[in-house]
């Protein structure tokens, strides 16, 4: 067995490759090739340890199948090529500060992996989900750390989500700059401490957030006291299906689907909520009011189903977003009074929706209102006229359409109607969409009282 160490300009093509190099090597120390190339150390079956001061790049099976490697440190590596740590049976810990891609089989076969750190500000997109097929993080048993900023992006992504109950927020594990792989509970609430059977109230006064996945299927918790936490992870509370209460009133950020399911939860009121995942309340069908008052959008399908729901404030969201209450089927009126964008199917299937005032509103996506079959009354305030995208932005509205139906318009009325300012009915009119609905545009000042629109025209003032 030997060892080799490199630290001057021996290489003209800046490489290190097989062809240099013998197979009974067990340590290499290398500070100067920029590229480990592909097949370097291919079935170097003694290679016990590899430092590498300056590669940027691992390529294609650059240490397949080095079943003792025991211990990588290239922390300049901005890519894991394909098959690059294949079966390295003995590797425990693979950390790489600068990674910015990981590609396919890169350490399947590395039964051993418990622990994978990409420290890198910038997301790592993963090639394929087999990239850590047969590791221990596979199993369940291992963990991926990553920035607490990135934590989010990776969860969701859809190759990495696959190991997505494996990732953890770097900062909560670390102690002066060092990953120690001991949470600090008095910071975070994680999976790994929460038991599944807990039942009853849970109460942590000191926890200033909860991971992802922590209470994942709790079904026996019934209420959730947090009052230091500002953030909620990833699924953290999905399908708990006994919980009615949450009390959280500092919590600034909740990850998606982070109530999803939770079909007994009543009500929210989360004043310091500034930002919401995706389907972060889907399907919760108890949910009757919501209060966020100083949220800034309501994202992706995040009340979809919520069956029960009929009041929402959102005061200071810009933006619904697609299928946001797609399904809240006992929803009566929403009031939006900054939201300029209402996005696909944002209110499709809200079949007890009577009115809708957007004062500010500039674009409507498809299906925005589809199905909507008792809405009477729309108001678009801007003094400029706004965007429609599909024509079928109120399919199924039987009001505006005039749709007989035995449940919402037994006698076919139509007296659903579009409110504009009067110096724009004209140009709603002639527009390419809107003029599908042209016969149903009224002018808002003819039908309003003290500022309220009454839906009974004031011959006054024509």
């Amino acid at each position: 067995m030997s060892n080799y160490i490199n630290t001057v300009d021996s290489m003209g093509d800046e490489a290190i490759c097989e062809a240099v190099l013998e197979k009974t090597l067990g340590e290499i120390i290398d500070t100067h090739c920029t590229t480990i190339g592909g097949y370097a150390f291919y079935k170097f079956y003694d290679l016990r340890s590899a430092i590498f001061a300056n590669a940027t790049r691992i390529e294609q099976y650059a240490f397949a199948y080095c079943s003792k490697l025991e211990a990588v440190e290239i922390p300049l590596a901005e890519n894991v090529g394909y098959f690059s740590f294949y079966e390295c049976t003995k590797l425990k810990k693979a950390d790489f500060p600068n990674v910015k891609s990981v590609n396919r089989y890169a350490f399947n076969g590395c039964t051993a992996l418990d622990t994978l750190v990409l420290r890198s500000t910038t997301f790592a997109p993963l090639t394929d989900v087999n990239a850590l097929t047969d590791t221990l993080i596979e199993s369940g048993k291992g963990y991926i750390y990553v920035p607490s900023a990135l934590y989010d992006s990776y969860v969701a992504d859809s190759k990495w989500s696959t190991y997505a109950n494996q990732f953890r927020k770097l900062e909560d594990y670390t102690v002066d700059g060092t990953l120690t792989g001991e949470l600090d509970t008095n910071v975070v609430i994680s999976r790994k401490i929460v038991e599944r059977t807990i039942s009853g109230a849970y109460t942590n006064d000191i926890a200033e957030s909860v991971g992802g996945y922590a209470f994942y299927e709790c079904k026996a918790l019934t209420s959730i006291d947090l009052p230091a936490a500002t953030s909620i992870g990833v699924s953290a509370f999905y399908g708990c299906s006994s919980l009615t209460s949450v009390n959280s009133p500092v919590i600034t950020s909740l990850g998606s689907s982070s109530f999803d399911s939770c079909v007994k939860l009543t009500s929210i009121d989360l004043p310091a909520l500034s930002s919401v995942g995706y389907y972060a309340f889907r399907n919760c069908s108890s949910l009757a009011s919501v209060n966020l008052p100083v949220a800034k959008s309501a994202g992706e399908r995040v009340f979809y189903g919520c069956s029960s729901l009929t009041s929402v404030n959102l005061p200071v969201a810009t933006s619904i977003g697609t299928s946001a209450f797609c399904k809240c089927s006992s929803l009566t009126s929403v009031d939006l009074p900054v939201a300029t964008s209402i996005g696909d199917g944002a209110f499709e299937d809200c079949v007890k929706l009577t009115s809708m005032d957007l004062p500010v509103a500039t674009r409507v996506r498809s299906k925005a209102f589809d199905s909507c079959r008792s809405l009477t009354s729309v108001i678009l305030r801007s003094t400029t006229v706004c965007s429609l995208l599909n024509t079928n932005a109120f399919t199924g509205c039987y009001h505006i359409l005039g749709t007989k139906d035995s449940t919402y318009n037994p006698n076919g009325d139509k007296d659903g109607y579009i409110y504009v300012p009067r110096d724009l009915v004209e140009s709603y009119k002639a527009d390419t969409n809107w003029s599908t609905y042209a016969t149903q545009f009224r002018a808002i000042e003819d039908y309003t009282v003290d500022g309220t629109i009454t839906g009974e025209l004031d011959a006054t003032k024509i």
